[in-house]
């Protein structure tokens, strides 16, 4: 086998390549860096800033997240769990065709096709780890957790550190 400072060498000279290609589904691969590692600016990036300039950097990247996410599944049924701010919501809403719903705790059966949800380390660390133990898609993005339902998919569970 190879010694331990060729391996080493070897991931370190891959690191810039391998930023999901570890991912086998092509509409899962697509997603990621379609709509989460997007970096081109769309046009309500700009309206954001100028009607929400009390928010910071992190915010407005979480926002814009929220709008890329949202975008793409516009024809969708969408739950949003958690806390969200204005600006979190102002984003969603612009990006879709219907209505999201809120809600900060669940209390009956879920009948959404994509479910956001907001600070899975903290407060609702429990209900993120019940999707993930579901037949669902889970993209677990250190504080933002995207769960997506798919009738005829195996469950999988990537866990996305830096975007």
């Amino acid at each position: 086998m190879y010694p331990e400072f060729y391996m080493s060498f070897f991931s370190l000279h891959r690191w810039w390549q391998s930023l999901g290609f570890g991912i086998q589904s092509k509409t899962d691969f697509a997603f990621l860096h379609d709509v989460l590692k997007e970096r081109l600016p769309y046009y309500i990036y700009d309206e954001l800033e100028e009607a929400f300039p009390k928010y910071g950097r992190r915010a407005h990247r979480q926002a814009q997240l929220l709008f890329r996410i949202c975008n793409h599944f516009r024809n969708k049924r969408i739950l949003c769990i958690g806390k969200f701010n204005e600006l979190d919501k102002k984003a969603i809403d612009h990006a879709l065709t219907q209505q999201a719903e809120y809600t900060e705790r669940i209390l009956s059966k879920i009948s959404a096709d994509i479910i956001i949800i907001n600070d899975i380390n903290k407060e609702n660390g429990n209900l993120w780890s019940g999707f993930i133990q579901g037949n669902n898609i889970t993209y677990d993005m250190v504080n933002l957790g995207i769960v997506i339902h798919y009738e005829n998919r195996f469950p999988e569970h990537y866990e996305i550190q830096r975007l």
